[in-house]
């Protein structure tokens, strides 16, 4: 359910060695046992050190899914995510260098059918 690996908050496990804090939480819920369910999940991370000129909150994200099955390894899923960009992000040292400004806070909404056969 990747939708873009270029464009992650964090791209690697050690945060460009400024360390990471992070966590979860997801609510799901079946109104069709098996059929149809729903997922809207929330997500915070942190820096462990602050970069110059800018601060330790990464950012805070909620997403959510709608998902409608088919039959076995068959779905239809509708998909939604919006991040609220942090501080850490004033700092040019964690930027692309062609990126003069924190850039704009990232959202994603697409649909998807997913289908697995064997």
């Amino acid at each position: 359910n990747v939708v873009n690996r270029f464009n992650a908050a964090v791209t690697d496990i050690a945060n460009l060695g400024y360390g990471l804090q992070g966590g979860t939480f997801n609510l799901s819920k079946d109104f069709i046992p098996h059929r149809l369910n729903a997922k809207l999940g929330f997500a915070h991370a942190r820096s462990g050190y602050e970069p110059r000129r800018g601060g330790r909150t990464i950012g805070t994200e909620i997403n959510g899914k709608v998902s409608y099955s088919f039959g076995p390894f068959m779905n239809l899923e509708l998909h939604a995510a919006h991040m609220w960009l942090g501080d850490f992000y004033d700092s040019q040292q964690v930027r692309a260098e062609d990126i003069s400004s924190k850039p704009v806070d990232p959202w994603v909404a697409f649909l998807a059918f997913k289908w697995l056969m064997f």
